[in-house]
């Protein structure tokens, strides 16, 4: 287990987010600064005709690249065999629920896990918690310079995001500002859009 939750705060309005810190252990935050892919291997949001100001890393947008580093750096490969066990969805689940947000998904026997799968194929559907669940972890950088993501919903299969700032000591000037804003929509009807519809500012 890499992620550290004794000191996780919630704030639940308008809806639940979380601040870990540290979540990792000093030694390890500072291996995960010290290999920190490098920017060349990086696509920006705008070479993609993407909004935003921000280049990445992914198994969805360059994947052959993004395989490529992490299969050859031994602390990545394994942090990204972490990120894709069942453990790690599971850890998650149940630090959520331990925090008053159960969202209804338990371990399944091995049992379960093959009825699930075929009723899914019998039915081409299952319900969401009993669809198997899926980890990943891409690599972001932001600039300086107005570096950024417009507003955003996130996409309806995500159940949990999780961001952790990779960052040298003495790296960032506060004075850049920076940081992650929670955005509550001007109507009221709004509030209900779950299908990641991208806003201006």
């Amino acid at each position: 287990m890499y992620f550290e939750y004794k000191n996780i705060a919630f704030n639940y309005d308008p809806f639940p987010v979380a601040l870990a810190k540290p979540i990792l252990s000093s030694d390890m935050y500072r291996k995960f600064v010290d290999e920190f892919p490098p920017l060349d291997l990086f696509e920006s949001f705008e070479a993609m005709g993407k909004k935003g100001h921000k280049y990445t890393l992914s198994e969805k947008e360059n994947a052959d690249k993004y395989q490529d580093f992490v299969k050859s750096t031994a602390l990545w490969r394994d942090f990204h065999a972490w990120i894709k066990s069942d453990d790690f969805c599971y850890e998650t689940l149940n630090m959520l629920a331990t925090h008053g947000i159960d969202l209804g998904y338990r371990r399944p026997s091995s049992t379960r896990k093959l009825k699930s799968r075929f009723r899914t194929a019998m039915a081409g559907y299952a319900r969401r918690k009993d669809l198997p669940l899926k980890a990943r972890f891409e690599f972001s950088a932001l600039p300086a310079d107005g570096g950024g993501l417009v507003p955003h919903t996130d996409a309806p299969s995500k159940i949990v995001t999780m961001i952790i700032s990779i960052l040298k000591e003495g790296e960032w000037n506060p004075a850049f500002g920076g940081g992650t804003d929670i955005n509550i929509p001007r109507k009221p009807e709004l509030k209900y859009n779950f299908m990641n519809k991208l806003a201006d500012f």
